[in-house]
């Protein structure tokens, strides 16, 4: 028994070293009882005979005779197989060629590709048959230009190589093993990105593929597994913009989406026999939102219904039933949040929102940088910078028989914007609102059934319809006026159309009967009313000293009619409006007189009465005499011109109020119902540096 088995140890070590040589190809014993020969077709240098490495048993085909030989692309190979084991089989393969794509799998011996056409080899595919396919592994590797190894051996049918790459193949590697007794399972990955193409190497085990933070989109993907531990394969799929998820899988180095569409979410799962010892895992980096948690096995991963991009990609295989790979290579992601829809309770650049622990209601705030912190329960949420957004979320449990309603508003005369989205898939009652410019005001409503508001500018009305058994309170901090009141259920808490910015902000849910204290969260109010208007303050005083076209203004035109007045009798007036100093005068084309005057007849009556000037009834000769005079020497009297045709506005510039702010005189002709009925003398603040910005504006000095 022991000289028998001496003798098949010393048999299979003498197999496995073999080296002959036939016709121009070198042929070794990959395992007992076969043996293989190749060749490569290489431009210029005609058919080149493999390489047999003893040491690691392997055959190389190469794109140049010897080393001090420049490399040339491949055309064309030949691999045949010599199989005397008794068990059925053989090998096949095919290969990509340059702007042909892929031929039909050729049998040992054949030739693959096209000689004397200058098209490359790009990639190759082989695969062993019949019942050697059982018991034999194929495994190959391809070497790129610049020395690209970064891919390394795969193995039975998956793809070797970059198909449409720039770079050609200058080796290929192939052996032959016997099955299970390989190299272990790993993958390799890459993401074709938006503008950059492929990456110059494959990615493996969780190495990123893409680039996060770079708004570059990914718009296809392709995988393979290396090693023959196992035998199996790599399967993926995409949901491709416009075109919707993919009906086939791609598979083991194929193509999966399509350039110039983004990827919106993937799923990846094995197959065969590696599917029962391993566990593909993988996560997705979506843009302004960061990495997604992982998920595995065909699960899919990433946006739905939304623009977000996805900007890279890491796959990993585990252990059958171990554990997600967590913070691989120090890259954290959102827990719990694996695909993103318009439903998912989502704050881009920070997560999921979380209410606080064993909170009522929880909040946060958005600025330019991004999302806040989120308090809960009456904390204080100060900020720096201009709140553009806000989130609240009640939790249903503790506030029961009550819905939950958000609005704000924005600097443009009471429109108010609400969150689109009325049901989220958390447990709680959230809503978001993302306006995009800074918030004066809030109104937060919890109800039964609805709810009315009356938007009345000078009246505060609410009803409810409904009861609910809680009550929901909040107050704001305000630039320049400080805190404001507690209100509740729908009343208005902030300033409005006063240019104040909203800078801390507290909410409370409370049962019926119960109010916050004035002390709650160690601030207080300094303000008796939850919102401030433009009438519950005076005018900001003109600074007269010094200044005798403002003294002339002030005197010239009577002081009866205030913003609050003005917004009373329009709607949807220029949002720039500070107050009017006149009553109006009727308006008349081509007048200018108080009688009849149109806007430019305004500024011919102005420089008749202050610059004892008589002038065109003409805006483009008013615009384009005199002399031009920049931002920082405009003296008051200068006139203001917008002339982008031949017609254009004209103001006159009157100087600062007590703040610092710059005004100006202007006719206004406001349409009421698509008519213009009077003129209105009234002063406008302005930033002077941004409007002479514009390319059309200019100062002129008569």
């Amino acid at each position: 028994m022991r000289f028998s088995k001496f003798i098949k140890a010393v048999s299979l070590v003498l197999t496995t070293s073999i080296v002959l040589s036939v016709a121009g190809a070198t042929r070794y014993v990959a395992a007992a009882g076969i043996t293989l020969s190749g060749s490569a077709n290489v431009q210029k240098y005609g058919d080149v005979a493999g390489i047999w490495d003893d040491a690691s048993t392997t055959l190389t085909l190469k794109g140049n005779t010897d080393e001090n030989k420049e490399y040339r692309q491949i055309e064309a190979i030949t691999v045949d197989l010599e199989n005397s084991t008794g068990i059925s089989g053989s090998l096949k393969y095919s290969v990509y060629v340059q702007n042909k794509g892929w031929q039909e799998f050729t049998p040992a011996g054949s030739e693959a590709g096209i000689k004397n056409k200058g098209l490359k080899i790009d990639g190759i595919k082989m695969e062993l048959t019949g019942a050697l396919a059982k018991q034999y592994t194929v495994e190959y590797s391809v070497q790129l230009q610049k020395n690209d190894k970064s891919q390394g051996f795969v193995s039975d049918g998956t793809v070797a190589g970059s198909p449409n790459d720039s770079r050609m193949i200058e080796e290929i590697k192939i052996r032959i093993v016997p099955a299970n007794q390989g190299t272990s399972t790993a993958v390799n990955y890459r993401a074709h990105r938006e503008s950059l193409g492929w990456g110059s190497k494959w990615s493996k085990n969780g190495v990123v593929a893409g680039a996060s933070g770079k708004a570059k989109q990914i718009d296809s993907i392709e995988m393979n597994l290396t090693g023959n531990q196992y035998k199996g394969g790599i399967e993926y799929r995409s949901k491709v913009q416009t075109t919707g998820l993919e009906n086939n899988w791609s598979a083991n180095g194929e193509t999966s989406g399509t350039q110039g569409k983004r990827i919106e979410s993937v799923a990846i799962r094995l197959t065969g026999e590696v599917a029962d010892h391993y566990d593909v895992y993988y996560r997705v980096c979506v843009q302004s939102v960061g990495w997604l948690d992982w998920v595995n096995n065909g699960e899919e991963t990433g946006v739905s219904d939304l623009s977000y991009k996805l900007e890279a990609i890491q796959v990993k295989l585990i252990a059958k039933n171990g554990s997600a790979p967590g913070d691989l290579n120090g890259i954290k992601s959102i827990e719990g949040l694996s695909r993103i829809t318009p439903k998912t309770p989502l704050l881009p650049g920070m997560g999921l929102f979380k209410m606080g622990k064993n909170a009522t209601v929880s909040y946060a705030v958005k600025t330019s940088s991004g999302w806040s912190e989120i308090m809960s329960d009456g904390e204080v949420l100060t900020v720096s910078g201009q709140i553009t957004g806000i989130a609240v979320g009640v939790d249903k449990k503790k506030v029961t028989d009550s819905n939950l309603d958000l609005a704000v508003d924005m600097p443009d005369f009471g429109d108010e914007e609400y969150d689109p989205n009325e049901k989220y898939d958390a447990p709680f009652d959230l809503r978001i609102v993302d306006a995009g410019k800074r918030l004066e005001y809030l109104r937060i409503a919890l109800y039964q059934g609805y709810y009315y508001c009356n938007d009345d500018y000078d009246e505060e009305e609410y009803n409810i319809y409904g009861n609910t058994p809680y009550s929901i309170f909040y107050r704001v901090k305000t630039s320049g006026k400080g805190w404001m009141a507690w209100t509740k259920d729908g009343m208005r808490c902030g300033t409005d159309e006063i240019g104040n910015t909203i800078s801390a902000i507290q909410i409370v849910v409370l049962p019926n009967g119960q109010t916050p204290a004035d002390n709650l969260g160690d601030v207080t109010s300094d303000n008796e009313k939850s919102i401030l208007r433009m009438k519950d303050f005076p005018a900001p005083k003109i600074i007269t000293a010094n200044n005798k076209f403002a003294s002339w203004c002030l005197k010239t035109f009577p002081n009866n009619l205030k913003a609050s007045d003005y917004l009373k009798q329009h709607k949807h007036p220029p949002k720039y409006i500070f107050y009017s100093i006149a009553a109006t005068w009727p308006y008349k084309l081509g007048g200018k007189t108080k009688k009849k005057c149109d806007c430019t007849g305004f500024a011919v009556w102005v420089y008749k009465h202050y610059h004892k000037k008589n002038v065109a009834h003409n805006s483009h000769k008013m615009a384009f005499s005199g002399k031009t005079v920049s931002v920082k020497n405009v003296k008051p009297g200068d006139l203001l011109c917008e002339c982008k045709t031949y017609h254009g506005d004209v103001f006159f510039y009157v100087g600062k109020d007590e703040y610092g702010h710059d005004i100006m005189l202007d006719g206004m002709t406001p349409k009421i119902n698509g008519k213009i009925k009077h003129v209105y003398p009234c002063l406008r603040y302005i930033d002077l540096e941004k409007w002479e910005a514009i390319s059309t504006n200019h100062i002129r000095r008569k």
